[in-house]
């Protein structure tokens, strides 16, 4: 086998599911020869990996790995917390803008009812200074009528008295 395929099984047989409580000897010491021949297979001394192969089970306690594994699962529970405690008040910010954002909007509708209000009170009494204008107007059309008929009549008077005196000269 080349170097390629003994780093390849050592990947395969790690990656595998496992039983982090206990492993026993025999697979220990299939991952030992299986480490061992992919760094020999790049070339390199596998000393390193025999002195660990030399180690017996009182040098991986298992009571401190399961204390690890549950202080590791402890910090990942606390990250999540944690990003969850950050996400909670970014959705309260978030509650509050749209809160912020609603106010702004019944403002602006009151500020709207309030203009049409003033404007409709306006448009009235546009329409009462009309009606009083036009009622005005009548009065002064009429009286401007009522002028005109009188200075007709007084023509009137005055060519039926030029009419007479011409009659009699």
């Amino acid at each position: 086998m080349d170097s390629l395929d003994q780093l390849r099984l050592l990947r395969n047989t790690l990656c595998h599911p496992i039983n982090t409580q206990k492993l026993d000897k025999a697979a220990f010491d299939n991952y030992i020869q299986l480490a061992k021949d992919a760094v020999v297979a790049l070339g390199q001394s596998a000393t390193k990996i025999d002195d660990i192969g030399k180690l017996g089970e009182k040098d991986f306690p298992t009571p401190r790995v399961q204390q690890l594994e549950e202080e590791l699962r402890r910090e990942k529970f606390k990250q999540i917390e944690d990003n969850l405690d950050e996400i909670a008040s970014q959705v309260k910010d978030v509650g509050s803008d749209v809160n912020d954002v609603m106010t702004k909007v019944d403002e602006l509708g009151s500020d709207f009812k309030t203009a049409v209000t003033d404007m409709k009170t306006e448009v009235i009494e546009v329409g009462s200074d009309v009606k009083t204008t036009a009622a005005d107007v009548k009065t002064k059309v009429d009286e401007v009528g009522s002028d005109v008929k009188e200075v007709k009549a007084n023509v009137n008077e005055i060519k039926q008295a030029m009419q007479a005196g011409s009659s009699k000269g």
